[in-house]
């Protein structure tokens, strides 16, 4: 730029820097929604095999909720997945045993904890009747 002063030659390059920031977020944008796009469409393609008869299939529950949302779609392909693998251990007699008749040992790992509020109630209520 012949003749042009300090100021011209340094609002020209803050132009140029300015554009260029402007491309190349542009450009990462294009970049990440392209990645979204391909993501989104790999979920859709990954078909998992049909479960076997008898057992529920996840996407049943919400089949237009899984097709919008790639993270329902993975999800309700997991949930399909659990319940082909429960079933073939099921098939193979590896099932989960005794689920109903615990022991009091037992029952008490699986129980939440009882609030110290009601616990206090219940010692309360002990020394009333005097035990």
């Amino acid at each position: 730029m012949p003749g042009a002063g300090p100021e011209k030659r340094q609002a020209e390059l803050a132009r140029q820097r300015r554009e260029a920031k402007e491309a190349r977020l542009e450009r990462l944008e294009q970049e990440r929604k392209a990645n979204l796009r391909r993501k989104k469409e790999g979920l859709a393609d990954k078909a998992a095999p049909s479960p076997p008869p008898g057992t529920p299939e996840a996407g049943a529950l919400a089949p237009d909720a899984a097709a919008e949302d790639p993270k329902k779609a993975a999800i309700a392909a997991a949930l399909k997945r659990a319940a082909e693998k429960k079933a073939v251990l099921a098939s193979q007699g590896l099932a989960p045993k005794n689920t109903e008749n615990l022991a009091p040992a037992q029952q008490r790992r699986v129980e939440p904890p009882r609030s110290a509020v009601a616990s206090c109630k219940r010692r309360k209520m002990r020394r009333g009747r005097g035990e």
